[in-house]
């Protein structure tokens, strides 16, 4: 059993935000649909173009990669992996960057943080990559092992069943059950 944790529809408040205007202004159960849509879409824009300004290579290909029909798809859905791809694209963005001060890795540790909560267990890898970043481009207040442990610990990864629950998700990868709906 996976412990409670701030997942699904306690993640999804820009939803609502954009719900309850559209209610508001008067619109039927498909104008509030399109409300949370829009918001959502606009979450996701926002974190793009957080993205975008933090990026000092690739931002040709981080613009072209945001803007793939299946990724304005997903930023525009009712659902938290919208704002989850936007902070995906801003810790790659983050990972570009020459010099890392306390800024750029408050940034990263507070968006690792948020997919982490959003997702437990599944996105704790993305604590690592703090690791890759050069001692000479690290300038940021404290150790790195500090800045990649709050994210690993909010995330799940201090759980006393965290072990288990991760041996129970590589199990599932090879369940026969599984297995059989992958049809080749």
């Amino acid at each position: 059993e996976i412990p409670l944790r701030l997942v699904g529809s306690e993640m999804c408040i820009r939803d609502r935000v954009g719900m309850a205007l559209a209610r508001l202004l008067g619109f039927g159960a498909l104008g509030c649909l399109y409300g949370g849509r829009i918001v959502n879409l606009l979450a996701y824009t926002l974190l793009c173009a957080l993205a975008l300004a933090k990026a000092e290579r690739y931002r040709p290909a981080f613009a072209a990669i945001m803007l793939l029909p299946m990724s304005l798809f997903m930023g525009s859905s009712l659902s938290y992996d919208a704002t989850l791809l936007g902070c995906y694209y801003l810790m790659l963005a983050l990972l570009t960057r020459k010099e890392w001060n306390t800024q750029t890795a408050g940034i990263y540790t507070a968006a690792c943080i948020f997919v982490n909560i959003a997702k437990p267990y599944l996105n704790l890898l993305w604590v690592l990559p703090i690791f890759l970043v050069a001692k000479r481009e690290w300038h940021a207040k404290g150790r790195r092992p500090l800045w990649a442990l709050v994210p690993f610990w909010v995330g799940g990864g201090s759980d006393p069943e965290f072990e288990k629950i991760y041996r129970k998700g590589l199990a599932a990868g090879t369940d026969p059950e599984n297995l059989s709906l992958i049809h080749i």
